[in-house]
């Protein structure tokens, strides 16, 4: 993936240098830094992203918060997610969803499962984020080793949303922990289904 944020880092550079006297000029330099980001995973590049974010105009900061969470948890730089998740009051229920997972992989399961259980009766999510809701309660219980609640919680995600691949991928972990390799490949077959990448 490292020559992918590298090809997107040089494109997006290019586009920075046309757009620094535009008004796009500050999303520009926040997508580079994501890619920056990504592409380097260092702490150095992570805090750079972080400040090109805190530069934004606050309805782009709202809009973009979700996105900068994500790339900094994929890069592995979980406490700045939090720092950003954390800041202000926050009522962004992808927010608490993405905090959920940092939590998650910070293995602190309880405080996962509190962010994420809350969002289950929240009314302002569609369909398909209801169903991330329970891919992600999903995901908890399976870092907790609890099986049953893991496939009941997938199979509620795919109840809800039929094209939640990461669903399916969840169910393919299960069953290969029971042992059941034929249900684990048809699980796995129905999530490249939905999404082949």
């Amino acid at each position: 993936e490292e020559g992918r944020y590298s090809d997107a880092a040089a494109q997006l550079e290019a586009i920075y240098s046309t757009s620094k006297a535009t008004p796009e000029a500050a999303m520009d330099f926040l997508m580079l830094a994501q890619a920056k980001a990504l592409r380097d995973l260092s702490g150095a590049s992570a805090r750079a992203l972080v400040d090109a974010y805190n530069a934004l105009p606050a309805e782009q900061k709202a809009q973009s918060k979700s996105a900068v969470v994500e790339t900094l948890m994929n890069a592995d730089k979980l406490q700045l997610a939090f720092d950003i998740v954390n800041a202000g009051s926050s009522t962004d229920a992808l927010a608490d969803l993405d905090l959920a997972k940092a939590y998650r992989l910070k293995n602190d399961l309880a405080k996962a499962e509190k962010l994420a259980s809350h969002l289950v009766s929240n009314k302002n999510l569609n369909v398909e984020q209801q169903a991330d809701v329970y891919e992600e309660l999903a995901q908890i219980a399976f870092a907790a080793g609890d099986l049953a609640k893991c496939e009941e919680l997938a199979k509620k995600a795919i109840a809800t949303y039929a094209k939640n691949y990461v669903a399916y991928e969840t169910m393919g972990r299960v069953y290969l922990k029971q042992n059941n390799s034929r249900a684990a490949l048809d699980a796995a077959n129905k999530s490249i289904g939905i999404n082949i990448y």
